[in-house]
């Protein structure tokens, strides 16, 4: 009874200069427990090093909210949670794995004789 989680995609790749606010996917989850009232809601559970990315609880919207630097983190692997509203509540998780792409972002600087 625990809820069944859905994305279309679960692994990406995006270059480190991708654009703020970025959609990379929306999550969606459904329950068949009874007397389970509401919707699910979503969360990033673990792997969001430096609170890159940020899920919409209510909608399961996932987007880029800081900059990726390749130099500092080259793969995401995110654990993201969709959670029910009975007592106890439920939850279940599904793994989306990001990958960051390096881009020349430092110019070159060349020694003169």
């Amino acid at each position: 009874d625990f809820p069944q989680i859905n994305v279309g995609q679960q692994s990406f790749i995006f270059p480190e200069d991708q654009k703020i606010n970025t959609y990379i996917a929306t999550v969606s989850a459904s329950s068949t427990r009874r007397r389970v009232r509401g919707s699910l809601s979503y969360y990033v559970a673990s792997g969001n090093l430096g609170d890159v990315f940020h899920i919409d609880q209510l909608t399961g919207k996932l987007v880029l909210t800081k900059p990726l630097d390749f130099e500092a983190v080259q793969n995401y692997v995110l654990w993201i949670e969709a959670r029910d509203m009975g007592y106890p509540p439920y939850s279940s998780y599904k793994q989306l794995d990001i990958a960051v792409l390096d881009v020349n972002d430092n110019a070159p600087v060349f020694k003169q004789d």
